[in-house]
Protein backbone atom coordinates (compact mmCIF):
# COMPACT_ATOMS: atom_id res chain seq x y z
CA UNK A 1 0.00 0.00 0.00
CA UNK A 2 1.35 2.95 -0.95
CA UNK A 3 0.17 6.75 1.15
CA UNK A 4 0.95 9.87 0.27
CA UNK A 5 0.75 10.82 4.54
CA UNK A 6 2.99 7.82 5.87
CA UNK A 7 5.87 6.47 4.34
CA UNK A 8 5.63 2.81 6.23
CA UNK A 9 8.88 1.98 4.40
CA UNK A 10 10.65 4.96 5.35
CA UNK A 11 9.57 4.87 9.24
CA UNK A 12 10.78 0.73 9.45
CA UNK A 13 14.45 1.97 7.75
CA UNK A 14 14.72 4.71 10.02
CA UNK A 15 14.03 2.69 13.07
CA UNK A 16 16.41 -0.25 11.48
CA UNK A 17 18.85 2.88 11.43
CA UNK A 18 18.58 4.19 14.84
CA UNK A 19 18.74 0.24 16.72
CA UNK A 20 22.05 -0.26 14.64
CA UNK A 21 23.37 2.71 15.27
CA UNK A 22 22.70 2.33 19.05
CA UNK A 23 24.17 -0.90 18.84
CA UNK A 24 27.10 0.70 17.12
CA UNK A 25 27.70 3.67 19.72
CA UNK A 26 27.96 0.65 22.69
CA UNK A 27 30.60 -2.00 20.70
CA UNK A 28 32.56 1.52 20.02
CA UNK A 29 32.58 2.44 23.47
CA UNK A 30 33.33 -0.70 24.48
CA UNK A 31 36.21 -1.08 21.85
CA UNK A 32 37.28 2.35 22.81
CA UNK A 33 37.75 1.68 26.67
CA UNK A 34 38.08 -2.24 26.45
CA UNK A 35 35.30 -2.82 29.08
CA UNK A 36 32.52 -4.94 28.78
CA UNK A 37 30.79 -3.29 31.98
CA UNK A 38 32.36 0.22 32.19
CA UNK A 39 29.46 1.70 34.24
CA UNK A 40 26.12 0.50 37.02
CA UNK A 41 23.77 0.62 33.85
CA UNK A 42 25.50 -1.97 31.88
CA UNK A 43 25.61 -4.33 35.01
CA UNK A 44 25.16 -3.24 38.23
CA UNK A 45 26.83 -6.41 40.13
CA UNK A 46 29.62 -6.74 38.25
CA UNK A 47 30.37 -3.05 38.29
CA UNK A 48 29.92 -2.93 41.88
CA UNK A 49 32.43 -5.82 42.70
CA UNK A 50 34.72 -4.52 40.44
CA UNK A 51 34.66 -1.38 41.82
CA UNK A 52 34.94 -2.83 45.49
CA UNK A 53 38.02 -5.16 44.30
CA UNK A 54 39.90 -2.27 42.76
CA UNK A 55 39.68 -0.23 45.61
CA UNK A 56 41.03 -3.16 47.66
CA UNK A 57 43.98 -3.49 44.74
CA UNK A 58 45.10 -0.22 45.40
CA UNK A 59 44.83 -0.46 49.32
CA UNK A 60 47.02 -3.83 48.70
CA UNK A 61 49.35 -1.29 46.64
CA UNK A 62 49.44 1.05 49.86
CA UNK A 63 50.55 -2.41 51.73
CA UNK A 64 53.25 -3.04 49.56
CA UNK A 65 54.53 0.22 49.97
CA UNK A 66 54.65 -0.06 53.95
CA UNK A 67 55.93 -3.28 53.63
CA UNK A 68 59.05 -1.98 51.62
CA UNK A 69 59.19 0.63 54.90
CA UNK A 70 59.10 -2.01 57.60
CA UNK A 71 61.36 -3.84 55.41
CA UNK A 72 63.95 -1.07 55.53
CA UNK A 73 63.60 -0.74 59.35
CA UNK A 74 64.24 -4.37 59.79
CA UNK A 75 67.32 -4.22 57.40
CA UNK A 76 68.48 -1.47 59.51
CA UNK A 77 68.04 -3.29 62.79
CA UNK A 78 69.82 -6.76 61.48
CA UNK A 79 72.56 -4.86 60.12
CA UNK A 80 73.13 -3.27 63.96
CA UNK A 81 72.61 -6.52 65.82
CA UNK A 82 74.87 -7.95 63.35
CA UNK A 83 77.85 -5.68 63.83
CA UNK A 84 77.29 -5.37 67.47
CA UNK A 85 77.58 -9.78 67.53
CA UNK A 86 80.80 -9.17 65.93
CA UNK A 87 81.81 -6.82 68.07
CA UNK A 88 81.18 -8.74 71.44
CA UNK A 89 82.85 -11.48 70.33
CA UNK A 90 85.86 -9.48 70.45
CA UNK A 91 84.79 -8.10 73.68
CA UNK A 92 84.81 -11.64 75.14
CA UNK A 93 88.16 -12.64 73.67
CA UNK A 94 89.48 -9.69 75.78
CA UNK A 95 88.12 -11.21 78.54
CA UNK A 96 89.95 -14.03 78.17
CA UNK A 97 92.74 -12.38 77.50
CA UNK A 98 92.16 -10.68 80.65
CA UNK A 99 92.14 -14.18 82.77
CA UNK A 100 96.07 -14.49 81.52
CA UNK A 101 98.53 -13.78 84.30
CA UNK A 102 101.17 -11.33 84.00
CA UNK A 103 98.72 -9.53 81.26
CA UNK A 104 98.28 -5.99 81.53
CA UNK A 105 94.77 -5.18 83.12
CA UNK A 106 94.48 -1.61 82.16
CA UNK A 107 95.82 -2.07 78.48
CA UNK A 108 92.87 -4.87 78.42
CA UNK A 109 90.31 -2.33 80.07
CA UNK A 110 91.14 0.53 77.64
CA UNK A 111 90.74 -1.80 75.00
CA UNK A 112 87.22 -2.94 76.30
CA UNK A 113 86.32 0.72 76.82
CA UNK A 114 86.81 1.11 72.98
CA UNK A 115 84.43 -1.97 72.35
CA UNK A 116 82.03 -0.66 74.24
CA UNK A 117 82.01 2.66 72.39
CA UNK A 118 81.84 1.20 69.35
CA UNK A 119 78.69 -0.61 70.15
CA UNK A 120 76.93 2.37 71.25
CA UNK A 121 77.57 4.11 68.55
CA UNK A 122 75.94 1.12 66.44
CA UNK A 123 72.97 0.97 68.57
CA UNK A 124 72.67 4.44 68.16
CA UNK A 125 73.35 5.12 64.75
CA UNK A 126 71.06 1.67 63.66
CA UNK A 127 68.10 4.27 63.06
CA UNK A 128 65.40 4.37 59.95
CA UNK A 129 63.27 7.51 59.75
CA UNK A 130 63.78 8.57 62.99
CA UNK A 131 62.97 4.67 64.37
CA UNK A 132 65.36 2.95 66.29
CA UNK A 133 65.21 -0.63 67.67
CA UNK A 134 68.48 -1.43 68.89
CA UNK A 135 68.20 2.05 71.51
CA UNK A 136 65.10 2.58 72.81
CA UNK A 137 63.82 5.11 75.45
CA UNK A 138 60.83 3.09 77.06
CA UNK A 139 59.49 3.43 81.12
CA UNK A 140 58.75 -0.50 80.49
CA UNK A 141 60.72 -2.04 78.05
CA UNK A 142 58.77 -5.35 78.61
CA UNK A 143 55.31 -3.91 77.65
CA UNK A 144 56.95 -2.12 74.35
CA UNK A 145 56.22 -3.08 70.86
CA UNK A 146 56.44 -1.84 67.03
CA UNK A 147 55.21 -2.83 64.20
CA UNK A 148 55.02 -3.80 60.67
CA UNK A 149 51.68 -3.86 57.95
CA UNK A 150 51.58 -6.86 56.98
CA UNK A 151 48.24 -7.14 54.53
CA UNK A 152 45.03 -5.97 54.27
CA UNK A 153 42.11 -8.51 54.46
CA UNK A 154 38.19 -8.46 53.75
CA UNK A 155 36.21 -10.66 55.14
CA UNK A 156 33.32 -12.45 54.15
CA UNK A 157 30.47 -10.36 55.96
CA UNK A 158 32.42 -7.55 53.83
CA UNK A 159 34.65 -5.42 57.22
CA UNK A 160 38.16 -4.74 55.90
CA UNK A 161 41.21 -4.67 58.13
CA UNK A 162 44.88 -4.13 58.16
CA UNK A 163 47.09 -6.82 59.67
CA UNK A 164 50.33 -6.08 61.13
CA UNK A 165 53.15 -8.02 62.40
CA UNK A 166 54.09 -7.30 65.78
CA UNK A 167 57.49 -6.74 67.26
CA UNK A 168 58.75 -7.19 70.99
CA UNK A 169 60.99 -4.57 71.53
CA UNK A 170 62.46 -6.27 74.78
CA UNK A 171 63.73 -9.36 72.53
CA UNK A 172 65.98 -6.50 70.16
CA UNK A 173 66.58 -3.54 72.13
CA UNK A 174 70.09 -3.50 73.24
CA UNK A 175 69.87 -0.26 75.18
CA UNK A 176 66.62 1.28 76.94
CA UNK A 177 66.53 4.60 78.78
CA UNK A 178 65.57 2.95 82.08
CA UNK A 179 67.56 -0.13 81.65
CA UNK A 180 66.51 -3.99 81.10
CA UNK A 181 68.51 -3.82 77.37
CA UNK A 182 70.34 -6.88 75.98
CA UNK A 183 73.32 -5.36 76.82
CA UNK A 184 72.36 -4.09 80.28
CA UNK A 185 71.19 -6.19 83.49
CA UNK A 186 67.78 -7.18 83.73
CA UNK A 187 65.06 -5.81 86.12
CA UNK A 188 64.77 -8.28 89.18
CA UNK A 189 61.63 -10.66 88.70
CA UNK A 190 60.38 -13.28 90.72
CA UNK A 191 58.68 -15.30 88.11
CA UNK A 192 55.44 -14.89 89.31
CA UNK A 193 56.14 -16.48 92.66
CA UNK A 194 58.63 -19.22 91.42
CA UNK A 195 60.99 -17.15 93.57
CA UNK A 196 62.66 -16.72 95.98
CA UNK A 197 60.71 -20.12 97.43
CA UNK A 198 59.72 -22.31 94.63
CA UNK A 199 57.36 -24.68 95.75
CA UNK A 200 57.25 -27.41 97.57
CA UNK A 201 55.33 -30.28 99.02
CA UNK A 202 55.24 -33.65 101.40
CA UNK A 203 52.24 -35.89 102.92
CA UNK A 204 50.94 -38.08 105.01
CA UNK A 205 47.32 -39.77 104.90
CA UNK A 206 45.54 -38.23 107.78
CA UNK A 207 41.76 -37.69 108.96
CA UNK A 208 40.06 -34.81 110.82
CA UNK A 209 37.84 -34.77 113.29
CA UNK A 210 35.76 -32.02 114.72
CA UNK A 211 34.09 -31.84 118.55
CA UNK A 212 30.55 -31.72 119.06
CA UNK A 213 29.33 -29.84 121.85
CA UNK A 214 29.55 -32.77 124.82
CA UNK A 215 30.36 -32.27 128.97
CA UNK A 216 28.76 -35.41 129.61
CA UNK A 217 30.50 -38.05 132.30
CA UNK A 218 31.32 -41.02 130.67
CA UNK A 219 29.33 -43.65 132.33
CA UNK A 220 30.57 -46.91 133.46
CA UNK A 221 30.00 -50.16 131.58
CA UNK A 222 29.65 -47.30 127.65
CA UNK A 223 31.98 -47.57 125.07
CA UNK A 224 32.99 -46.63 121.57
CA UNK A 225 34.52 -49.41 119.28
CA UNK A 226 35.88 -48.75 115.62
CA UNK A 227 38.38 -50.42 113.59
CA UNK A 228 41.18 -47.87 112.45
CA UNK A 229 41.87 -48.51 108.82
CA UNK A 230 45.56 -48.06 107.93
CA UNK A 231 47.85 -47.11 105.10
CA UNK A 232 45.92 -48.67 102.58
CA UNK A 233 45.73 -48.02 98.56
CA UNK A 234 42.43 -46.49 99.29
CA UNK A 235 40.96 -45.36 102.97
CA UNK A 236 38.57 -48.44 102.88
CA UNK A 237 41.34 -50.79 101.70
CA UNK A 238 43.39 -50.26 104.89
CA UNK A 239 45.05 -52.98 107.94
CA UNK A 240 42.32 -52.89 110.31
CA UNK A 241 43.17 -51.91 114.12
CA UNK A 242 40.25 -52.49 117.04
CA UNK A 243 40.56 -49.69 119.23
CA UNK A 244 38.29 -49.27 122.27
CA UNK A 245 37.12 -46.16 124.24
CA UNK A 246 35.82 -46.97 127.82
CA UNK A 247 35.17 -45.54 131.12
CA UNK A 248 38.70 -46.76 132.46
CA UNK A 249 40.48 -45.26 129.36
CA UNK A 250 39.32 -41.66 129.48
CA UNK A 251 40.12 -41.51 133.44
CA UNK A 252 43.56 -43.47 132.84
CA UNK A 253 44.23 -40.30 130.08
CA UNK A 254 42.47 -37.83 132.16
CA UNK A 255 41.91 -38.30 135.71
CA UNK A 256 38.74 -37.39 134.89
CA UNK A 257 35.53 -39.26 132.90
CA UNK A 258 34.39 -35.92 131.30
CA UNK A 259 35.97 -35.20 127.60
CA UNK A 260 35.71 -31.16 127.49
CA UNK A 261 36.88 -30.62 123.67
CA UNK A 262 39.77 -31.74 121.34
CA UNK A 263 42.78 -31.98 122.94
CA UNK A 264 40.93 -33.99 126.05
CA UNK A 265 39.88 -36.15 122.60
CA UNK A 266 43.51 -36.52 121.49
CA UNK A 267 45.05 -37.78 124.55
CA UNK A 268 42.09 -40.23 125.12
CA UNK A 269 43.15 -41.30 121.51
CA UNK A 270 46.41 -41.76 122.93
CA UNK A 271 45.30 -43.86 125.29
CA UNK A 272 43.61 -46.02 123.76
CA UNK A 273 45.83 -46.67 120.49
CA UNK A 274 48.96 -47.17 122.98
CA UNK A 275 52.39 -48.01 121.05
CA UNK A 276 50.99 -50.90 118.69
CA UNK A 277 48.86 -49.23 115.88
CA UNK A 278 51.34 -46.97 113.34
CA UNK A 279 49.56 -43.51 113.87
CA UNK A 280 50.18 -40.49 115.31
CA UNK A 281 47.22 -38.03 116.81
CA UNK A 282 47.15 -34.27 117.83
CA UNK A 283 44.26 -32.20 119.46
CA UNK A 284 43.28 -28.86 120.14
CA UNK A 285 41.21 -26.82 122.04
CA UNK A 286 38.69 -24.28 121.38
CA UNK A 287 39.05 -21.85 118.99
CA UNK A 288 36.70 -19.48 117.08
CA UNK A 289 36.03 -21.68 114.01
CA UNK A 290 35.59 -24.81 116.34
CA UNK A 291 34.18 -24.24 119.33
CA UNK A 292 35.10 -26.82 121.19
CA UNK A 293 37.83 -27.89 119.39
CA UNK A 294 39.35 -30.71 116.96
CA UNK A 295 41.92 -33.80 116.66
CA UNK A 296 43.34 -35.57 114.07
CA UNK A 297 44.64 -39.01 113.30
CA UNK A 298 47.62 -39.43 111.08
CA UNK A 299 49.56 -42.41 109.33
CA UNK A 300 53.13 -42.74 110.33
CA UNK A 301 53.33 -44.10 107.26
CA UNK A 302 55.21 -47.81 107.98
CA UNK A 303 52.65 -50.13 106.22
CA UNK A 304 52.86 -51.07 102.86
CA UNK A 305 55.56 -49.21 101.82
CA UNK A 306 53.96 -47.24 99.16
CA UNK A 307 50.58 -46.17 100.82
CA UNK A 308 49.51 -43.55 103.27
CA UNK A 309 46.01 -43.33 104.49
CA UNK A 310 43.72 -43.34 108.00
CA UNK A 311 40.06 -44.15 108.13
CA UNK A 312 37.55 -44.42 111.19
CA UNK A 313 35.49 -47.54 110.15
CA UNK A 314 32.66 -50.32 111.86
CA UNK A 315 31.51 -47.54 114.85
CA UNK A 316 29.56 -48.44 117.49
CA UNK A 317 28.95 -46.60 120.60
CA UNK A 318 26.59 -47.33 123.58
CA UNK A 319 27.28 -43.94 125.20
CA UNK A 320 24.01 -42.09 125.86
CA UNK A 321 22.64 -40.77 122.61
CA UNK A 322 25.43 -42.78 120.93
CA UNK A 323 27.85 -40.00 121.54
CA UNK A 324 30.90 -40.44 119.51
CA UNK A 325 32.68 -37.20 120.15
CA UNK A 326 32.99 -36.78 116.33
CA UNK A 327 34.73 -39.67 115.24
CA UNK A 328 32.09 -41.08 113.41
CA UNK A 329 31.91 -38.32 111.52
CA UNK A 330 35.48 -37.02 110.09
CA UNK A 331 35.38 -33.83 108.45
CA UNK A 332 38.03 -35.06 105.94
CA UNK A 333 40.63 -38.03 104.89
CA UNK A 334 43.24 -36.59 102.79
CA UNK A 335 46.65 -35.57 101.68
CA UNK A 336 47.88 -39.30 100.81
CA UNK A 337 49.60 -37.43 98.10
CA UNK A 338 50.99 -34.14 98.14
CA UNK A 339 50.63 -31.18 96.62
CA UNK A 340 53.13 -28.36 96.32
CA UNK A 341 51.36 -24.10 96.11
CA UNK A 342 52.91 -21.68 93.97
CA UNK A 343 51.25 -18.48 95.10
CA UNK A 344 51.04 -16.07 91.63
CA UNK A 345 52.35 -12.54 93.26
CA UNK A 346 51.87 -10.73 89.90
CA UNK A 347 52.01 -10.33 85.73
CA UNK A 348 55.83 -10.83 84.50
CA UNK A 349 57.54 -10.90 81.11
CA UNK A 350 59.87 -13.47 79.40
CA UNK A 351 62.08 -12.22 77.03
CA UNK A 352 65.76 -12.50 76.20
CA UNK A 353 66.52 -11.14 79.47
CA UNK A 354 63.99 -12.94 81.18
CA UNK A 355 63.70 -16.65 80.67
CA UNK A 356 64.23 -19.07 83.40
CA UNK A 357 65.16 -22.24 84.06
CA UNK A 358 64.16 -24.97 87.20
CA UNK A 359 64.84 -28.54 88.12
CA UNK A 360 61.24 -31.20 89.82
CA UNK A 361 62.25 -34.15 91.35
CA UNK A 362 58.10 -36.03 91.96
CA UNK A 363 58.86 -39.13 94.72
CA UNK A 364 61.56 -40.40 94.91
CA UNK A 365 62.31 -40.22 90.85
CA UNK A 366 65.02 -38.50 88.94
CA UNK A 367 65.41 -34.95 88.85
CA UNK A 368 63.75 -33.57 85.20
CA UNK A 369 64.81 -30.32 84.45
CA UNK A 370 62.46 -27.67 82.80
CA UNK A 371 63.23 -23.81 81.34
CA UNK A 372 60.30 -21.54 80.24
CA UNK A 373 60.96 -18.76 77.05
CA UNK A 374 59.21 -16.06 75.02
CA UNK A 375 58.54 -18.76 72.50
CA UNK A 376 56.38 -20.88 75.25
CA UNK A 377 54.22 -18.27 76.67
CA UNK A 378 53.45 -16.93 73.09
CA UNK A 379 53.00 -20.54 71.68
CA UNK A 380 50.28 -21.18 74.18
CA UNK A 381 48.51 -18.03 74.85
CA UNK A 382 48.70 -16.74 71.16
CA UNK A 383 49.82 -13.68 72.14
CA UNK A 384 53.29 -12.35 70.55
CA UNK A 385 54.19 -10.17 74.02
CA UNK A 386 55.74 -12.76 76.31
CA UNK A 387 53.57 -11.61 79.39
CA UNK A 388 51.72 -14.03 81.40
CA UNK A 389 49.76 -11.94 83.50
CA UNK A 390 47.20 -14.33 85.50
CA UNK A 391 47.61 -17.74 87.46
CA UNK A 392 45.54 -18.90 85.32
CA UNK A 393 48.14 -17.93 82.09
CA UNK A 394 50.71 -19.52 84.08
CA UNK A 395 49.45 -22.79 85.15
CA UNK A 396 48.87 -23.28 80.85
CA UNK A 397 52.16 -22.60 80.31
CA UNK A 398 53.73 -24.78 83.06
CA UNK A 399 51.40 -27.68 81.87
CA UNK A 400 52.80 -27.00 78.36
CA UNK A 401 55.99 -26.92 79.50
CA UNK A 402 56.18 -29.41 82.22
CA UNK A 403 53.57 -32.24 79.88
CA UNK A 404 56.71 -35.25 80.75
CA UNK A 405 56.67 -34.06 84.21
CA UNK A 406 53.58 -36.64 85.43
CA UNK A 407 52.01 -33.79 87.00
CA UNK A 408 48.80 -32.48 87.52
CA UNK A 409 48.69 -28.01 87.40
CA UNK A 410 45.67 -26.12 88.50
CA UNK A 411 44.49 -22.90 89.51
CA UNK A 412 42.44 -21.68 92.18
CA UNK A 413 42.59 -19.24 95.44
CA UNK A 414 43.02 -18.57 99.30
CA UNK A 415 40.68 -17.78 101.66
CA UNK A 416 42.39 -13.95 100.77
CA UNK A 417 41.76 -14.45 96.94
CA UNK A 418 45.25 -14.65 96.39
CA UNK A 419 45.59 -17.09 93.33
CA UNK A 420 47.68 -20.06 93.48
CA UNK A 421 49.31 -22.95 91.31
CA UNK A 422 48.96 -26.51 92.80
CA UNK A 423 51.22 -29.31 91.13
CA UNK A 424 49.91 -32.62 92.01
CA UNK A 425 51.42 -35.85 90.98
CA UNK A 426 49.19 -37.79 88.83
CA UNK A 427 48.97 -41.20 90.85
CA UNK A 428 48.87 -43.28 87.57
CA UNK A 429 52.60 -42.88 87.64
CA UNK A 430 53.17 -41.75 90.90
CA UNK A 431 51.57 -44.09 93.47
CA UNK A 432 53.95 -43.45 96.29
CA UNK A 433 51.92 -42.18 99.12
CA UNK A 434 52.65 -40.24 102.55
CA UNK A 435 56.32 -39.64 103.11
CA UNK A 436 57.12 -41.01 99.93
CA UNK A 437 55.31 -38.71 98.50
CA UNK A 438 57.31 -35.32 97.86
CA UNK A 439 57.16 -32.61 95.00
CA UNK A 440 60.81 -30.56 94.94
CA UNK A 441 60.86 -27.18 92.73
CA UNK A 442 65.01 -26.24 93.05
CA UNK A 443 67.49 -24.54 90.72
CA UNK A 444 64.95 -22.01 90.05
CA UNK A 445 67.78 -19.80 87.59
CA UNK A 446 66.95 -16.43 85.53
CA UNK A 447 68.73 -15.65 82.61
CA UNK A 448 69.33 -12.08 83.77
CA UNK A 449 72.64 -10.12 83.70
CA UNK A 450 74.04 -8.89 86.88
CA UNK A 451 75.99 -5.78 85.18
CA UNK A 452 75.69 -3.57 82.02
CA UNK A 453 77.99 -3.65 79.34
CA UNK A 454 79.55 -0.52 80.17
CA UNK A 455 79.94 -1.75 83.74
CA UNK A 456 83.29 -4.20 83.23
CA UNK A 457 85.98 -3.43 84.57
CA UNK A 458 88.84 -5.76 84.71
CA UNK A 459 91.24 -3.75 86.74
CA UNK A 460 88.79 -4.06 89.47
CA UNK A 461 90.61 -6.70 91.88
CA UNK A 462 87.07 -7.09 93.87
CA UNK A 463 85.39 -8.82 90.42
CA UNK A 464 85.67 -12.47 89.61
CA UNK A 465 86.66 -12.21 85.36
CA UNK A 466 85.00 -15.64 85.16
CA UNK A 467 81.61 -13.38 86.70
CA UNK A 468 81.68 -11.23 83.75
CA UNK A 469 82.80 -13.70 81.13
CA UNK A 470 79.49 -15.46 82.28
CA UNK A 471 77.61 -12.50 81.58
CA UNK A 472 79.03 -11.72 78.44
CA UNK A 473 78.59 -15.13 76.97
CA UNK A 474 74.35 -14.44 78.24
CA UNK A 475 74.89 -11.10 76.30
CA UNK A 476 76.27 -12.46 73.06
CA UNK A 477 73.79 -15.25 73.17
CA UNK A 478 71.09 -12.87 73.75
CA UNK A 479 71.95 -11.14 70.71
CA UNK A 480 72.65 -13.53 68.34
CA UNK A 481 69.02 -14.93 69.26
CA UNK A 482 67.39 -11.15 68.29
CA UNK A 483 69.88 -11.51 65.22
CA UNK A 484 68.33 -14.73 64.43
CA UNK A 485 64.60 -13.35 64.81
CA UNK A 486 65.20 -10.10 63.02
CA UNK A 487 66.62 -12.28 59.88
CA UNK A 488 63.31 -14.36 60.65
CA UNK A 489 61.20 -11.08 60.38
CA UNK A 490 63.22 -9.89 57.08
CA UNK A 491 62.36 -13.32 55.18
CA UNK A 492 59.04 -13.12 56.43
CA UNK A 493 58.67 -9.36 55.27
CA UNK A 494 59.48 -10.38 51.68
CA UNK A 495 57.59 -13.05 51.14
CA UNK A 496 54.72 -11.13 52.09
CA UNK A 497 55.42 -8.74 50.03
CA UNK A 498 56.31 -11.03 47.15
CA UNK A 499 52.51 -12.81 48.30
CA UNK A 500 50.93 -9.71 47.80
CA UNK A 501 52.36 -8.48 44.79
CA UNK A 502 50.73 -11.69 43.17
CA UNK A 503 47.53 -11.26 45.09
CA UNK A 504 47.27 -7.62 43.44
CA UNK A 505 47.55 -9.53 39.92
CA UNK A 506 45.38 -12.18 40.56
CA UNK A 507 42.42 -9.60 41.43
CA UNK A 508 43.07 -7.29 38.68
CA UNK A 509 43.10 -11.03 36.37
CA UNK A 510 39.76 -11.66 38.37
CA UNK A 511 37.96 -8.38 37.30
CA UNK A 512 38.91 -8.69 34.16
CA UNK A 513 37.42 -11.51 33.30
CA UNK A 514 34.30 -9.84 34.87
CA UNK A 515 34.70 -6.51 32.93
CA UNK A 516 36.93 -6.61 30.35
CA UNK A 517 35.35 -7.02 26.87
CA UNK A 518 36.49 -9.62 24.56
CA UNK A 519 38.09 -7.44 21.79
CA UNK A 520 38.01 -9.92 18.87
CA UNK A 521 34.45 -10.45 19.34
CA UNK A 522 34.00 -6.55 19.54
CA UNK A 523 36.02 -5.71 16.29
CA UNK A 524 33.99 -8.18 14.01
CA UNK A 525 30.62 -7.27 15.84
CA UNK A 526 31.96 -3.17 15.02
CA UNK A 527 32.18 -4.41 11.23
CA UNK A 528 28.89 -6.33 11.14
CA UNK A 529 27.65 -3.13 12.97
CA UNK A 530 29.00 -0.75 10.31
CA UNK A 531 28.12 -2.53 7.73
CA UNK A 532 24.51 -3.27 9.17
CA UNK A 533 24.76 1.01 9.13
CA UNK A 534 25.41 1.12 5.57
CA UNK A 535 22.33 -1.05 4.54
CA UNK A 536 20.29 0.84 6.62
CA UNK A 537 21.12 4.28 5.20
CA UNK A 538 20.50 2.09 1.45
CA UNK A 539 17.29 1.19 2.62
CA UNK A 540 15.83 4.48 4.21
CA UNK A 541 17.15 6.16 0.82
CA UNK A 542 15.55 3.58 -1.62
CA UNK A 543 12.08 3.85 0.45
CA UNK A 544 11.96 7.74 0.55
CA UNK A 545 12.57 7.49 -3.28
CA UNK A 546 9.06 5.90 -3.65
CA UNK A 547 7.47 8.41 -1.99
CA UNK A 548 9.38 10.59 -4.69
CA UNK A 549 7.96 8.92 -7.56
CA UNK A 550 4.10 9.59 -5.82
CA UNK A 551 4.55 12.91 -5.29
CA UNK A 552 5.18 13.28 -9.20
CA UNK A 553 1.79 12.60 -10.04
CA UNK A 554 0.98 15.81 -8.60
CA UNK A 555 2.91 18.31 -10.21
Amino acid sequence: MASILTNISAMAALQTLRTVSSSLGDTQARVSSGLRVGTAADSAGYWSISTTMRSDNMAMGAVVDALGLGAAKVDTAYAGMESVVDVLKAFKARLVAASEEGVDKSKVQAELNELNQQILEIASASSFNGVNWLSTDFADLGQATSSVMSSFARAEDGSVSVKKTDVTLASISLFNSTGDGLLQKGKPTDYGGMLPYPPQGSSSGYQFFTVPPSTTAWPAGAEITFDLLVDGPNPDAGTPYPVTIDQATVIAALGTDTITDGADMSNVLKQAIGSLIPVSVSGWGPSTSYPFGHFSVTSDDTVNGLYSSVKVANLVSTLPGAEDFGLGTPSSYNNRYTSAYLSFTEAFVLDNNHEFAFSVRVNNGSVQNYSVTEEDVNAVLGNSNGVVSSAEEYAAVLQHVMASSGLQISTGSYYDETKYIRFSPDPLIYPEQGSNSQIVFSNVDGNEVLFDLADVDVTDPTIDLDSYLMGVEKMLKKTTLAASKLGALQARIAQQAEFTIKLMASIDQGIGRLVDANMSEESTRLKALQTQEQLAIQSLSIANTGADSIMQLFR
